[in-house]
């Protein structure tokens, strides 16, 4: 297990952390006349945050997040993803989390208390891609003229910088300046911009 981050929830959490590993117990109430299970009450907290620890498992190849009080871990990554991610920063794998919790933390989070079962986990995003990777994916989406056509309008020293590195054989941060600042010109979403990442990452030559 791996030393914690703080995760940050983008809103106060209200979860019920009654346990158990099946379905919850059920109560039986001591009347003779009434045996009618019923549930107990729920157990209220409010969480803003969460501690998160990683709990690495080479021999199997995946990562997943421990999340205090919460019961179960929440898988990050399979096998395919292993090698990548294990060179990733904690702030990624918080970033992660929050990723997988979705716009409905208090949905997941719950589920993950009651036992139940999560949604496949979908693939690591590439953190970077090589600048040929990104001209090709660019290319079969048929845009590569729009983005060099945005680079030359850029103002000085930033098109000239833009260019340098264009030209240039390093590589493309998903969220660096450049990326943000063309997918914002484009009007393209950010899963738009996850899935050319994903799809520059599968080509091969």
């Amino acid at each position: 297990m791996i030393y914690p981050t703080i995760i940050r929830l983008p809103s106060t959490v209200t979860l019920d952390l009654r346990v158990a590993r099946e379905p919850r117990p059920r109560v039986v109430i001591a009347d003779a006349g009434d045996s009618t299970p019923s549930d107990p009450e729920p157990v209220w907290h409010e969480f803003a945050f969460f501690n998160l620890y990683l709990v690495v498992d080479a021999a199997a190849r995946t990562i997943a997040a421990y999340l205090p009080p919460i019961p179960h871990h929440l898988p990050l990554y399979g096998p395919e993803d292993f090698l990548a991610a294990a060179g990733d920063s904690m702030d990624d794998h918080a970033n992660r989390v929050l990723q997988l919790l979705g716009s409905d933390p208090t949905a997941t989070l719950q589920a993950m208390i009651d036992g139940s079962e999560l949604p496949p986990v979908p693939p690591r995003i590439p953190r970077e891609i090589p600048n040929w990777r990104c001209k090709a994916v660019l290319t079969q989406m048929g845009i590569i003229g729009q983005v060099e056509a945005i680079m030359n309008n850029l103002p000085e020293p930033d098109r000239t910088i833009a260019k340098l590195a264009w030209n240039g054989d390093g590589k493309v941060s998903r969220r660096g300046k450049t990326v943000l600042g063309l997918s914002s010109a484009l009007g393209l979403t950010d899963d738009q911009v996850d899935s050319m990442f994903l799809a520059a990452e599968r080509i091969e030559v």
